[in-house]
């Protein structure tokens, strides 16, 4: 689906990357971890007037976010593909 729509979430996206790669014979793999956005970051992807807020939109959209140490800083859990191509 992730294919025929054009979208999808960083999950559905690295799962269909993974698969391309893999009927290529390029091995990949997910990867899973937290992504730091500056202040200045989340509000320029959620429009958020502080962190705070931009960490409630992202989480209220299923994104699972949280306050970065100081609360200037919003913490995400993203997905990701690594891959090994020659």
């Amino acid at each position: 689906a992730t294919l025929a729509e054009g979208a999808g979430n960083d999950f559905d996206q690295a799962a269909l990357l993974i698969a391309l790669l893999r009927a290529s014979g390029i091995p990949a793999r997910y990867e899973y971890g937290t992504v730091r956005l500056s202040l200045e970051q989340a509000q320029q992807l959620t429009g958020a007037p502080d962190a705070a807020r931009a960490a409630q939109l992202l989480a209220s959209a299923g994104i699972p976010a949280g306050l970065g140490a100081g609360g200037q800083s919003v913490l995400m859990e993203r997905a990701w593909v690594r891959a090994h191509v020659p």
